[in-house]
């Protein structure tokens, strides 16, 4: 720190250490100028004072549908009570969000920040700088950074903050507009006055759930083989193309797809869980703490040389820094820290570049792979000019695409790093969130999950194919083996939950609404427990239409639930409407100048319905839901519908659009998307 410098506090709320990462990084840009930064993560907040003149900066990022991150979630929740006191008063800020374009509430949390400080007495000395991570962190945040050193000076120099020209430093235009604090007059939303406790009611006390139940949807071979029990997903994949060294990414990246196929149904004991968490509605996610393969854990240590000191308390295992992050701070050995609590890869951001400039600074150059090498040392190249900067950024980019784990790159790299650094540089190990397949009213005290088993390929500088396994997916795969084997077991998984931030999938309170679901492959999870909690909250004949569309390869290998829709909709409790993309007889389906032919999606199945659909979302005020890939379903779903209003109600697509952002203003069409 500056000796005698201004003080200035930065709070990050993190869920994969990005935000942490620039926050540090802005500090360390401060001080340069003068500044005395502190540093805080944000469940800290209740120990923290904001003093009228000293700045805060804050730095967060959105999580989920527009949800906070794990450590910020009470600070907002705090915040947005009208019965929170203004304690920013006369506290300048600024706001830096991080979000995911793909989601439909890009930045919200960074957005109700800087909407509910100035709502508290906060006076705002730079607009809000939303930074995309599709377009790459970087670019949103060097040009942030230049503006926020100006904006810093002209506080410094000025007698009160209403005296800077904050328009004059504008941050970063957000994607969907750059709103200022949204609506600063508006009141707070409601928010609960007191936090439920117990076990499960928070990332800090989750509750060690057993898994009862287990079993795939899916029919495909490999639910019946050594994968099923936990195997080695490389082994399967290496037996479909024979090497994967000698095979081509296509080769490899299609028997990867095929393993993706396989969708696991697990079902969780809440009996001992806190009352909230037991009577989680339909549209509610649960949090699932995985932990880190016991065999990358090993291989780790061994690569550190650390093996001796693997079961040793963290703080006699290694030197660690004064400002530890919070999931580091509890007592743990060594091996536990990287078995629960840090991230070895998994992250969308990973590998990050505090982790890349700590394993440049170590790795031998004599011995790390020249090709990576290059690659890692571009990405972390200081140079300030513009041809410079953008080589980096596209370095960085070419591993995050590749996204070798920290074991890889280690010995790739050759790379010894002292364990302090490296486990303070490395991001938290976040919980996954999984939408309830299942409604308590009709499984009390349980939990049902519906998840694919995530596995995709990259392929590295030298086009080297490697095999990647999501994290959460495999770890519930191999807690659940014992069942999937036969075994008489109840394996337990740390669960949590947290309060609903006005963003989920909900059920109309008028149960005679008619519905439109539409959910392919997992996707179908929520509106399977909407089905439960409508069946068991309410008499059959109060009960509006229901239409559910649901999209899968084939009727025979992946149909999800298939009986259980079957049953309900011969029973006339729903509509069910099926897309099966490679039911269709082969020689007939492919692409005919440019049109598909023969391979139906749900897509296709909304413009069937176009007429009917359109006449009951805007003449009968029906509900349209949609759940699932954001990259290309949704989208594709979008497009549909905005060509079935069009023809409809006669408009041209921008006017379409429009009618499309009403019903969503509404509430009557809601997305819960993922990438």
């Amino acid at each position: 720190m500056t000796a005698g410098g201004r003080p200035l506090k930065l709070l990050y709320g993190t869920q994969t250490g990005n935000s942490r990462a620039v926050a540090k990084e802005v500090a360390d840009k401060v001080k340069t100028f003068g500044w005395e930064p502190q540093v805080h993560g944000m469940e800290e907040f209740k120990s923290l004072e904001f003093t009228s003149g000293t700045p805060v900066i804050v730095v967060t990022s959105s999580t989920g549908n527009g949800d906070a991150p794990d450590n910020a979630e009470k600070f907002l929740r705090y915040i947005k009570r009208r019965t929170t006191p203004n304690i920013f008063e006369g506290v300048p800020f600024a706001v830096c969000a991080l979000g995911d374009s793909n989601y439909e509430l890009f930045c919200e949390v960074g957005k109700l920040f800087d909407q509910h400080i100035e709502r508290l007495g906060g006076k705002r000395f730079l607009k809000r700088c939303d930074v995309d991570e599709v377009d790459g962190l970087e670019a949103h945040l060097e040009p942030w950074k230049e503006r926020l050193a100006l904006a810093l000076a002209q506080l410094a120099a000025a007698p009160a903050v209403d005296d800077i020209a904050v328009d004059g430093v504008d941050a970063a235009e957000a994607k969907n507009g750059a709103d200022v604090g949204a609506n600063p007059a508006a009141p707070a939303a409601s928010a609960p006055e007191e936090d439920e406790e117990g076990p499960g009611s928070s990332a800090e006390t989750p509750f060690n759930a057993p898994i009862v139940a287990a079993r795939w949807l899916t029919s495909y071979e490999s639910d019946a083989n050594a994968l099923a029990t936990g195997g080695e997903i490389t082994s399967a994949i290496t037996a479909a193309v024979g090497s994967i060294d000698s095979s081509t990414f296509d080769q490899v990246a299609a028997a990867a797809a095929a393993a993706e196929r396989r969708v696991l149904h697990l079902e969780l004991d809440l009996a001992g869980s806190c009352a909230q968490m037991r009577k989680l509605l339909p549209g509610d996610a649960l949090a699932v703490q995985p932990d880190n393969e016991p065999s990358e854990v090993s291989a780790l240590l061994s690569l550190l040389g650390v093996d001796a000191k693997a079961d040793s308390p963290l703080k006699q295992a290694c030197d660690l820094p004064s400002d530890l992050p919070s999931h580091l701070r509890h007592e743990m050995t060594l091996r536990d820290a990287i078995r629960e609590r840090v991230d070895l890869g998994t992250i969308s951001a990973w590998p990050t570049l505090p982790v890349l400039r700590l394993l440049a600074k170590h790795a031998d150059a004599d011995k790390a792979e020249p090709t990576l090498k290059r690659q890692v040392e571009r990405a972390v190249n200081a140079a300030t000019d513009a041809d410079a900067k953008a080589d980096a950024r596209a370095a960085h980019a070419e591993l995050l695409e590749e996204k070798p784990p920290l074991r890889e790159l280690l010995s790739r790299l050759a790379s010894t790093p002292p364990l302090g650094p490296l486990l303070d540089a490395l991001p938290p190990l976040a919980a996954r969130w999984y939408s309830l397949a299942s409604s308590h009213l009709a499984c009390p005290d349980r939990a049902h999950l519906c998840l694919s088993l995530t596995t995709y390929v990259t392929r590295d500088a030298a086009g080297k194919p490697h095999v990647r396994k999501g994290l959460a997916s495999h770890f519930l795969a191999a807690a659940a083996a014992p069942l999937l084997g036969g075994a008489d077991a109840r394996p337990t998984v740390r669960v949590f939950r947290r309060e609903p931030s006005g963003n989920e999938l909900r059920l109309p309170n008028t149960p005679g609404t008619a519905l439109y679901l539409v959910g392919p492959g997992t996707g179908l999870a929520p509106f399977r427990a909407f089905l439960q909690h409508r069946r068991y909250m309410y008499p059959r004949k109060q009960l509006g239409p229901c239409t559910l569309y649901f999209g899968c390869r084939s009727a025979k290998e992946d149909f999800l639930y298939g009986d259980e829709l079957s049953t309900a909709a011969a029973a006339g409790a729903l509509t069910l409407r099926t897309a099966f993309s490679r039911d269709a007889d082969a020689a007939s389906a492919g692409h005919f100048r440019g049109v598909r032919l023969n391979v139906p999606y749900v897509q296709d199945l909304i413009e069937e319905d176009g007429a009917a659909l359109v006449e009951a979302l805007f003449e009968r005020e029906a509900r349209l839901y949609v759940c699932g890939d954001g990259q290309a379903m949704a989208m594709d779903v979008h497009a549909a519908l905005r060509r079935c209003v069009e023809h409809s109600l006669k408009l041209n697509a921008e006017q379409a659009e429009d009618e499309l952002r009403k019903l969503a203003s509404e509430g009557r069409y809601t997305k819960e998307v993922w990438n």
